[in-house]
Formats: C-alpha cells, sequence, structure tokens
C-alpha cells in the first residue's frame, strides 16, 4: 500500500470516529494506552467497526497504535492540528540534553523503524491543548519504512526544513 493509499485509509478511519455518538467516543478515548486484548468487548467491538475493511483490522500493534491516535483525536474534539514532527522540534529545542539524545533515539537505525511507544511518549509531552495532525502522524507511521518519511522528520527535527509560516507565529 502506498502513502496515498494509506492516507486514504486512515482519513476513512477518523471519518467513522468522527461520526460515532459520543458514548462511543468517550470508550476510544478510554481505549488510549490500552491494548486491544486488554479493552472490555464492547470496547473490542466498537474498534473492529472502525477499522473494519482496512488491513489494520488484525494488526497487532499498529491497531493499538491506531487505537491510540483515534483516542487522541477524539480528545481533540476531532479536529486536527499541526504536523508532530513540529512538535518534537520544539521539545528538542526547549529540552535538556538527555531529551535531546532520546529524540535521536527515537528512530532504530538499524532497523529503519519508528519506535511507537517513543511517540506516545512524546505526545504525553506536548504542551496541554496542543492539537496534533493524527492523520498525516497514523499515515507517517504506517509508512515509516518508506516514501522518505523518516529523512522529512529528521530535517524538521534538525531545524533543517523550516516550519511552515502559520506555526512560526505563535
Amino acid at each position: 500500500m502506498n502513502y496515498k493509499e494509506t492516507r486514504e485509509q486512515v482519513d476513512m478511519i477518523l471519518e467513522r470516529v468522527k461520526a460515532l455518538d459520543n458514548a462511543k467516543k468517550i470508550q476510544l478515548r478510554r481505549a488510549y494506552n490500552i491494548s486491544f486484548d486488554e479493552l472490555r468487548g464492547f470496547q473490542q467491538i466498537t474498534i473492529k467497526n472502525i477499522l473494519k475493511d482496512t488491513p489494520w483490522c488484525y494488526a497487532g500493534y499498529m491497531r493499538d497504535f491506531i487505537v491510540d491516535m483515534c483516542g487522541i483525536y477524539v480528545q481533540q474534539e476531532c479536529k486536527e492540528g499541526d504536523p508532530f514532527e513540529y512538535y518534537l522540534h520544539e521539545i528538542y529545542d526547549e529540552g535538556s540534553a538527555a531529551v535531546q539524545q532520546k529524540i535521536g533515539y527515537l528512530v532504530d537505525e538499524d532497523e529503519k523503524a519508528i519506535l511507537i511507544r517513543y511517540i506516545k511518549r512524546y505526545i504525553k509531552m506536548c504542551k496541554k491543548g496542543t492539537k496534533i495532525d493524527t492523520a498525516k502522524l497514523m499515515t507517517d507511521i504506517l509508512c515509516w519504512p518508506y516514501y522518505n518519511t523518516r529523512n522529512e522528520w529528521i530535517d524538521v527535527i534538525a531545524g533543517v526544513k523550516k516550519i511552515d509560516k502559520k506555526k512560526e507565529k505563535k
């Protein structure tokens, strides 16, 4: 699946989340940071309905990541924000040497894989009220080994790629 197809699938998932009633949105919020296998039956059914007809319906840790992102999307009142790598750049600039080193290890160089537990850690470090672009983040992570996503993130975090004007005014 290429980047464009993945983004279409992610957008479809988020549209399904947006269409949920408030009770099911609360279920998603509560599912954040909990493994799918540990969720209650009614929460699992809601998630399977959201992920039906997607390649991630039964995809283990990726399914858990998507559920977490859907929970964040609900916490953001189903609105998108700025790309996550911009917030990583801010955390990197404001952080101590230890934080900078940890962000440097965010990417596992040997396997060219992203460490999802680190993504969750840095989402928690974002300032209150921060809205991230969950659709872009999900697509980037699901397509991580392909399409130069890793290099784009590194350029933004290192300050090589300039942040867009909307972000600079804040």
